[in-house]
């Protein structure tokens, strides 16, 4: 299992959110955003921030925005080629 240095800044404040590679599945990458303390919109700006990064990193990924509920519900990969 892999810890990430997973960044994100907005306004002037940079934000350290818990990443690691998963043992729940092979290549899965989980997100844990929400132990970080922040106003309402910007935390739903940073879930939205994650979805679109995974999105365009290609990732296998979940985003758990509370402890016990993530995002996707079941994980994808994103820029599969069609």
């Amino acid at each position: 299992m892999y810890c990430h240095d997973l960044r994100a800044s907005n306004g002037g404040t940079t934000y350290t959110i818990p990443c690691e590679d998963s043992p729940v599945s092979e290549g899965l990458v989980a997100i844990w955003p929400y132990e970080l303390e922040m106003a309402a919109s910007t935390y739903a700006n940073l879930i939205q921030a994650l979805h679109d990064w995974a999105a365009n990193e290609g990732l296998f990924y979940r985003i758990y925005v509370t402890p016990n509920h993530f995002e996707p519900e079941e994980p994808i990969i994103n820029n599969q080629a069609e």
